[in-house]
């Protein structure tokens, strides 16, 4: 096993490397939908984050494999992982934060939404569920479908079972449909602020529910809530974190709106300070807890960046940049079975013992996943966006949800 320095390097030479081959022709003609409306940077950064979240599961997958236990020994792996989906969930607030549709348009909205997250949760459940009952076969274990309806509710539960005796089913994906639970909530949140006295008062909204998910983590905290015997008890800190995350979205669209689009800050101002804070986060990795809230106002500025048309001089509006960037759902989705299969394969095979050929195998790994990834964009993702857009139009439902 690599040292957790050696390690980043080659998560940072994967992810990199990535970028540069599909950024050659054969990969990028004609595939990235062009928009005056879109942030290519911000899409850019979100194959960044799930890149960030699949090289934290590539190690939890290792020690699995090799000690039998799902555990992570990179102080820094372990720290990005969770930073990247804290990213994810202020990307999410950005971009749906102000929607407005009323009515029987809301009805739209939510066609759209189911329409652009469960097909591809689908394929990652069929994907776990064949692997699964391979296992359970090959152990001899009885036939066991008991409740795996739940894999099917395109990430509304955190509930994953076993499948066919297999008690590691939920890791054969690293389990990542856990941060979908919260998408869905923040959704289902969306329609109160239809209300008109809420609708003209957007900002105030988000900020005084900024403000009271701050209380509410600050008196759990002060009580020693997240210490109790139950495991839920984390959530009365992590839930106020992860609510506020989505809310610092929010805010951040609703600045931009009104007070950020006629500011022009030099492109490498913003490149630099994003850069530092990075820096600043990934330092702070073996001595602070990614998901505080103080943590949470650090990631809103570091965001706020790419609002002001931060790009890191350049790499996030590389076409392979975008292209990963649009399959980072994918990215997200797929990874984790592709880990599981390739450690699999390699343990098999005695191919772990050799570190060289190891690594080596598991990065022609690493771009199998990401073309699999923009495969499954192209045939599976695209499809349904557009086909929730025609149901929504045929049924006069329309509304301008963003992808």
């Amino acid at each position: 096993m690599l040292s957790e320095s050696s390690y980043n390097l080659w998560a940072l030479w994967c992810i990199v490397s990535a970028a540069i081959i599909f950024n050659t022709k054969p990969f990028i003609r004609d595939k990235i939908y062009e928009s005056k409306s879109r942030e290519y940077n911000i899409d850019g950064l979100r194959y960044i984050l799930a890149s960030l979240v699949a090289f934290q599961h590539k190690a939890f997958f290792f020690n699995l494999y090799n000690t039998g236990i799902w555990s992570i020994d990179y102080h820094l792996a372990f720290y990005v992982g969770k930073f990247a989906v804290s990213i994810f969930f202020i990307i999410s607030g950005y971009l749906l934060g102000n929607v407005s549709p009323h009515g029987r348009e809301w009805a739209g909205f939510y066609i759209k939404r189911f329409m652009r997250v469960a097909p591809m949760t689908y394929v990652s459940a069929l994907a776990c569920i064949l692997i699964a009952v391979a296992i359970g076969v090959h152990h001899g274990n009885a036939a066991d479908f008991s409740h795996v309806f739940f894999w099917f509710d395109a990430g509304l539960t955190n509930i994953r079972p076993p499948v066919y005796g297999f008690e590691n089913s939920r890791l054969i994906n690293a389990g990542v449909t856990w941060s979908l639970m919260w998408e869905w909530l923040f959704y289902f949140s969306l329609p109160f602020l239809s209300i008109p006295f809420l609708k003209k008062r957007r900002l105030q909204v988000f900020l005084a529910a900024l403000a009271i998910l701050t209380t509410i983590y600050t008196v759990s905290v002060y009580l020693g809530l997240e210490d109790g015997p139950n495991y839920y008890n984390r959530y009365s800190v992590l839930g106020p974190v992860y609510a506020s995350l989505f809310c610092i979205g929010c805010i951040i669209r609703q600045v931009r709106n009104r007070y950020l689009r006629s500011v022009v800050v030099p492109r490498r101002i913003v490149d630099w300070l994003s850069l530092t804070l990075l820096l600043i986060f990934f330092i702070s990795a073996q001595s602070y807890d990614p998901l505080t809230m103080p943590s949470v106002f650090a990631y809103g500025l570091f965001f706020l960046c790419f609002v002001l048309g931060a790009n890191w001089f350049g790499l996030l509006r590389l076409r392979g940049v975008i292209l990963l960037g649009d399959a980072s759902y994918s990215i997200y989705l797929l990874h984790g079975t592709g880990w599981f299969l390739l450690d699999m394969f390699c343990f098999h095979f005695g191919i772990n013992h050799n570190t060289y050929l190891y690594y080596a195998f598991m990065t022609v790994g690493w771009y199998m996943i990401c073309y699999l990834s923009i495969t499954t964009f192209e045939i599976i993702e695209r499809y349904f966006i557009h086909l929730g857009a025609h149901i929504t139009h045929r049924l006069k439902l329309h509304n301008p949800a963003p992808r």
